[in-house]
Formats: structure tokens, sequence, C-alpha cells
């Protein structure tokens, strides 16, 4: 029975199907919480699962009644680069943003819509749109610049979901205006935001049946909804019902979501039924917006009624939250005897919604109109302390299981529960911080892989603010400090970071605390690193990690044995580097933590690379790189792709480096992390230099010093080893001048453009044609040295030729290539050679 209901409903074949797939499930639902008495842990876990397969109550597919909406809001935006449809809730603003998101795609353009419904406070909108976009994993620039950076030069179509509590953000989005020239903003909203540019698009209810006769009815925008939801479920409305469902939509005003809720009612009413029934229980409305509100609020609440009176309380508790929730949140709030059975009958009613799929597993919501419906009953009943004491109590739980599994094996499903409970999360920090600092600060370090990982904003800001409040115990605030100084070193500077490290150590003497010495030393450490200060640098780390192996803790002397690794690279002493690296290893094996194990194993294979022990560092890093691509996420599998090639490009095999170093371009977005970026151009620096391109080679390192700018002072072309590598020979190639300018060029290019140009492997011959044939390879050699500027002494040095014989190529070169000058040649030459390294569609 469970099969043939979750594949009766997979199919969506109609709604006898649908009508089968819920017996089917009705059936199995008794079989396990009854017959087999499961009425908690994984059946029931199965049971919600196969319930939610299985359920028809989804968001429509295709949008409704909405034709010349949609027309009208793209002629809108054809004219406005900033269009916010605004209307009371219900309308189907929403709806009407992601149809609109939809129809871009069809048409090749990106777009995407961002649900702000969960946002607490506006200083969160950029963060949420960077999330959305995938771009938070290792904040170090602010949010806002980061989405700003993701968005520059793209035709983007962002349309952003409920602004209206939020509107001191506007600024923002006025901002991402400005920073980005092709890019459209669609605003849902209950009121405008007030900007410069912005043109409104007030939504009205759907149109209504201008007479009661079934074609006019059935062809009404209004009709068609309600008729669409009802067949939806399994009932049958036809002409019979003409009358009744032309009542039913005048007196809900067409309100979209107002409909669908009557609709939901015919499971258990005739259309004719169902309008007398709302005839005499809703009250008389006027016809106006205010009335199709009101309209709105009654209609819920005659839904409401529906449920039995014991289970209304708890659906009224859904409305604490702030987004969207999973099972588990909603029984950790629910009281009732069979929590599964009153989320199915909320969901039949239409009170709950299936949410697009989390990151984790199903999720519901609430509409906006039902949760403020909900929230002000739930007021109105006084109920609301005792659920936000059972929200509390449910955050801790929460936040305690899902800490653990931030690091190690786990930690990619560990962040994609987090992320989809976060706002919840947030939400219970946010009101402990006020009235039980401890309770907040227990849960802020519960997360603190989260915060020294991804939110480092977020976080450092969390701790700040909960270590100036009261009844935070010595422990507390050291734990709060450790997150505050980690998250100093990569947005700050090492100086704050040295400052609150000390004090951990001196809570740490005096608690006689040796985890949180380590984790002080640790700070310490790292702090000195960016200052510089190699020696204090490496001395702190080794004293955190003597401290990590006293304790017995090998994760935490795996991360600090890593660091240390990384340090030594980073100094120059390689040998020590590959010392502490493999001790990582040793110590991630130990603690069973494949991801360390990888980390660990690709940094390994990194120094090996430039230490040219190439033959020891393939298997090292094709180990890492087998785990990467079990584990993600893709960012390190990028990076270990990047080192592979490396080592392809030191066993001379060109072809197989190209390919790696574009398989890492494609993973690693353009506006990712700057450290994945930078990663990205030192090792394509490495490739072009093989490929006897040097003016590209240092176009790479000029973009790559950029970027590492965001690192602080050591951004000088050469000083990261990968660079180190390559400088070197890039002097000896163009000399100090043509260098310095090629790094220029790189310092202020494009980076899409950059990565454009590495998610295709170049041939190894490009095949150019001038005015009497096709180049040969070693003209085309030579025309590469003509275009960096070299003279035909350099290009005889390079070439390993005589100056008489390059100085015959580029005769033949101005002539095949119709150059009446040598800088014409270059120039030509130039065009030439970026064509043929560009991507196919766009040569």
């Amino acid at each position: 029975r469970l099969q043939f209901g979750v594949s009766s409903g997979a199919a969506a074949q109609g709604p006898p199907r649908q009508g089968e797939a819920f017996a089917a499930y009705d059936d199995a639902r008794r079989y396990l919480n009854e017959e087999l008495e499961i009425e908690q842990g994984p059946g029931l876990q199965v049971a919600g699962r196969l319930m939610v397969a299985v359920h028809p109550s989804l968001p429509l597919e295709e949008i409704v009644g909405r034709a010349d909406e949609v027309e009208a809001l793209g002629r809108l935006l054809a004219e406005a680069r900033i269009v916010t449809i605004t209307g009371l809730g219900g309308l189907g603003k929403t709806r009407l943003a992601r149809e609109l998101v939809r129809q871009q795609r069809s048409l090749g353009r990106e777009a995407a819509l961002v649900d702000l419904t969960a946002v607490l406070r506006p200083d969160l909108v950029p963060a949420r749109v960077a999330a959305e976009f995938g771009l938070e994993d290792g904040f170090t620039e602010s949010p806002d610049a980061t989405v700003m950076r993701f968005l520059a030069d793209r035709p983007f179509l962002l349309a952003l979901d409920s602004f209206e509590h939020l509107l001191a953000a506007a600024p923002f989005v006025r901002a991402l205006m400005a920073s980005s020239a092709q890019l459209s903003v669609v605003v849902t909203s209950r009121v405008a935001l007030r900007i410069a540019g912005e043109r409104e698009f007030p939504l009205g209810p759907l149109a209504l049946p201008a007479d009661d006769r079934w074609e006019t009815v059935s062809a009404s925008p209004a009709g068609r909804l309600f008729i669409r939801e009802a067949e939806r479920i399994g009932s049958s409305v036809g002409p019979d019902d003409s009358s009744a469902v032309a009542d039913i939509c005048r007196m809900l005003g067409g309100v979209p979501l107002g409909l669908e809720l009557a609709a939901a009612r015919t499971r258990l009413f005739s259309p004719s039924v169902l309008a007398d029934r709302l005839a005499h229980d809703l009250p008389t409305l006027p016809r106006s917006d205010t009335g199709a509100d009101d309209a709105l609020s009654a209609v819920i609440g005659w839904t409401v009624e529906m449920l039995p009176e014991a289970d209304r309380s708890s659906f009224f508790s859904l409305a604490v939250l702030p987004g969207t929730f999973g099972l588990a949140t909603a029984m950790a709030l629910w009281e009732t005897a069979d929590p599964l059975d009153l989320l199915d009958t909320t969901l039949r009613l239409g009170l709950v919604r299936r949410a697009i799929r989390g990151d984790s597993g199903d999720r519901f919501e609430l509409l906006a109109p039902v949760r403020d419906y909900a929230r002000r009953r739930l007021h109105a009943d006084g109920h609301e302390a005792e659920v936000i004491g059972r929200l509390t109590d449910f955050a801790v739980r929460l936040a305690d299981a899902i800490g653990p599994t931030l690091r190690g094996n786990a930690q990619v499903a560990g962040m994609a529960t987090l992320r989809d409970e976060l706002d919840t999360l947030r939400l219970v920090i946010e009101r402990t911080t006020l009235v039980d600092p401890p309770v907040a600060a227990r849960i802020v370090v519960r997360l603190e892989a989260y915060w020294k990982r991804t939110g480092l904003r977020e976080g450092h800001d969390l701790a700040t603010a909960l270590l100036g409040r009261p009844r935070i115990d010595d422990l507390l605030a050291g734990q709060l400090l450790d997150i505050v100084a980690t998250n100093e070193i990569s947005l700050i500077g090492p100086d704050p970071a040295i400052e609150h490290a000390v004090i951990m150590l001196d809570i740490a003497e005096r608690t006689g605390d040796r985890r949180l010495e380590m984790q002080g030393r640790f700070n310490l450490g790292l702090a000195y690193g960016q200052r510089e200060e190699m020696a204090a640098c490496i001395e702190e780390l080794r004293r955190a990690a003597t401290l990590a192996d006293q304790l017995g803790e090998p994760a935490e002397a795996t991360r600090i044995l890593g660091n240390l690794g990384v340090i030594h690279e980073e100094a120059g002493d390689l040998d020590a580097a590959a010392t502490a690296l493999r001790a990582a290893a040793d110590q991630a094996r130990q603690a069973g933590d494949s991801f360390a194990i990888a980390m660990n194993l690709s940094n390994l294979a990194e120094v090996l690379l430039f230490s040219d022990h190439i033959a020891e560092a393939l298997p090292i890093a094709a180990e890492a790189g087998g785990i990467f691509a079990a584990l993600g996420p893709s960012r390190f599998a990028a990076a270990n792709a990047l080192i592979r090639s490396g080592i392809a490009t030191g066993q001379g095999d060109i072809a197989r480096a190209a390919t790696l170093v574009a398989d890492a371009a494609r993973q690693t977005d353009v506006a990712g992390a700057w450290e994945d970026l930078a990663i990205l151009f030192e090792f394509a620096a490495m490739l072009r230099l093989a490929e006897d391109r040097p003016r590209d080679a240092a176009r790479m390192i000029g973009a790559a010093s950029r970027l590492r700018s965001n690192a602080g002072p050591r951004s000088e072309p050469g000083h990261y080893i990968a660079q180190r590598a390559t400088m070197a020979r890039l002097n000896r190639k163009l000399g100090p001048a043509r260098l310095a300018a090629a790094l220029a060029e790189g310092i202020s290019a494009n980076d899409a453009e950059l990565v454009r140009t590495l998610s295709h492997p170049p041939s190894s011959d490009p095949v150019l044609r001038g005015r009497y044939g096709r180049l040969s390879s070693r003209e085309i050699e030579v025309l590469r040295l003509v275009a960096d500027g070299a003279t035909d002494p350099e290009i005889a040095d390079q070439l390993t030729i005589s100056p008489k014989t390059a100085s015959v190529h580029v005769s033949n070169l101005r002539t095949k290539l119709d150059a009446n000058s040598r800088i014409q040649l270059a120039m030509t030459g130039r065009r030439l050679l970026d064509s043929a390294a560009s991507p196919p569609g766009e040569r």
C-alpha cells in the first residue's frame, strides 16, 4: 500500500489516482501507527515522508488567471529596472513573482527568487540573498559586497519576496541597482520601497464571473482557480454547480488564497452546500480591498474551525516560527497525541503548505495571511509565552544535536540541516539574548563551527553582544571569545584577535580549563601568523597541538597541525610543512574524520608538488580527490583538481592539466570565496607558463594578487607559494617592465572573463589562419611572443633559434596576417590568440 500510494501520487495522473494515493496512505499510516504501535522514531518519520510524497495540496505549478498581469509586468520591466508588486496578503504576489522568474529562465536569462519571510532584521537581507546564490561559505568580505560582485555585469532578474517588514533594507536594494547596470529587481511587498526608479504594480483580486452561466464562471479567473483547486483533490465540479461557484467567488472577493481554502472544503461539501455555509458564516463584506482582506481572515477562521477544538491551539503555535519548518519542529511545539495526524489535517485543509524542498528534507510553511491570523489568535488566547518556551527548549536540543555534525564526515549533511533550521535558531537566539543570555550563549557556542566557517560576521556580532550580557559565566565567556577572536583574524585583523586570545588564556588559567587554553593558543598563533611573526605563530600552534594531544582530542589536533603545516608552507619551510601535514592526516585517520584526511592530504600533495616530489604527490592528491568527490563540497574538490593540474603540469601532461583547470573553473563560481578564485588563478598561471603563454600567466598572477589583498598586507605578487613557483620564470621570460605591465592587466581584469577563458581547455595547437594559409606551430609560438612584446633576440633566446631565423618568422607572419608594422602584427596576434582561447560560443 505504501508503494502504491507513493507511485500514484508521484505519477500525478489526476484526481482519481490522487484519491487512491490518499487511501493507500491512510491504510499505511494506520498500519504503522496502530497495528505496529509505532508512535515515534523512524517509523513515524517514514510515514511523514510518505504523506508528503502523496499529498496533492502543493503550490500550483502554473499561475491561474493572471495572464494579463504577467504580460503587463513584463512590459513594465522593459521600462523600469525595479518593480514592486504591492497588495494585501493572499492575492498571489509571490506566485506572480515566481512566474516572472520562471519565464526569464525559460528565455535563458539568469533569475532567482529570494524568500525574505523568515528574515528577522533588515541587516540580514544581504546574507539571505548571498545564501540563495550559494555564496555564504567563507564570508570574509561583507555579504552585500559579495552579492554586488556576484551580480556585477550579469543580465539578472532578482525577485525579493515579502519585503514589507524589511523596508529599512531598501538602501541595499538601491546599492545593488547602482552596482550592476544589467540587474532588474522585482519586489513583493504590502507597501512600496520608495526608492529612485521604482515602479509600483498594485495587484488586485482575481476577476469575478460576470454572470452565473457555466461558460462565464469556468472561464473567469476566480472561477477557474476554484474549480482547478477542487479538482486537484478529487472533487467533481460541473455545470450544475455554476451558480454556487459564482456565489463563492463573489463572497470571497476573488482572493486566491480564500478560494483555495474554500475549495479544500469540497472534500466534505458540495459547492451548493459550501456556498450556503459561507453565506451564513461569513460577515457581509464591503466591495473594497479592505473587504477582500476581511473576507480572507473570515475564511481562514472558518477553515480553522474545521479543526478539532483541542488541536486549534497546537496549530496556532506554528505562528511563532519565522519561516519553514520540519516535522520535528512541529512535534516539539504540539502537545497533541497524534502530531502526524494533525499535520495531515492542516495540509488537507490548506492551512499548512508544502514548502519548496529544503536542503535536508521535507519542509512546510504557513502563508503570510494564515500566519498573521494564527499569531493574533495565539496572543489572544494567552499561550504565546508557553509556546515560545517550548520552542526555546527545542532550539537548545537542536543546537546540541547539530553542533557535533558541523565537523568531520557528517558536516555536509549537518550544514544542510542547519541551513534549514537557522531562521528558527536565530529567532530564539535574538529573544533569549535579552531575557536569558546563558541559553542564547549555549546555542551560539554549540554552533561555533558554522560561525567560524560560514557566518563569520553574524557569529562575531552575536558572540560580542552576549559578552556584555549578565549571567554569562567565565567558561561561556571564554567560548564566546573563541568565536570572536577566530573571526576577527579574518574580518578585522590580528591585533584585536590577539587581545581576545590573551583574555581567553587568562580565563583558562583562572578556571584551570585546559581546552580553553588550547583554543586560546590556537587563536593566538593564527593571529601572530597574520602579523607575519612566524616564530611566535609556530610556537603557539605547537603548544596548542601538545595540549590537544594531552587532552586526547585527535579532531582538535588535526585542525591545529593542519594549520601549522599551512603556516610552515607560507613561511617557505616545505619540509616542516610536510611533517606537520602528515601528522595532521594521521590524527584525522585516528579520529575517523574523512573530510579532515582529505584536506590535509590535499595540502600535503601541494607541498610535495612545490618540493619537486611529484611522483610522491600524485597518489596522495588522488586519494584526497576521491574523498572530496564522495563528500563534497565542490569548492574543495575544485581546489584538489588544481593541485592535480599542477602535478600534471610538472609531469609535462599539459592536456591533462588543462582539463583539470577547466573542471576546477566550472566548479568555482565567479563570485565564490576570494580564496577559491585566487588559488584557481595561481594554478592557471602555472599552466599558461607551461603552454608558453607568459603574458597570460602574469595576468593570472596579477588577478590572484588582487584577490589576496583581502588577506591583508601580504598581497604582493610572488608572496604565496604557487605564485613563487611561477614569478621567477616569468621575470626571465618577460623582463621586469613587461612583467609589471602584464601583472597590472591582471589586477584590473574582470574575474568572470578570466574564469570563462579557463572553463574551456584550449587546444594545444590552435588553428590560426592568415591571408595565405594556416599558421604552423612554430609560427604560433613566435606570434605569442610578438604579442607579448618580445624582440627578435628575445624570441631567439626563448625558442632556442638564431636571431635571423626569428626575424624570418616575424617577416613571414607580417605577410600572412597582412600587418604593415610590428605593432600591428602584435595587435592582430593578440586578437587571434585571445579568440582561440575563448569558449566556442564566444569566438
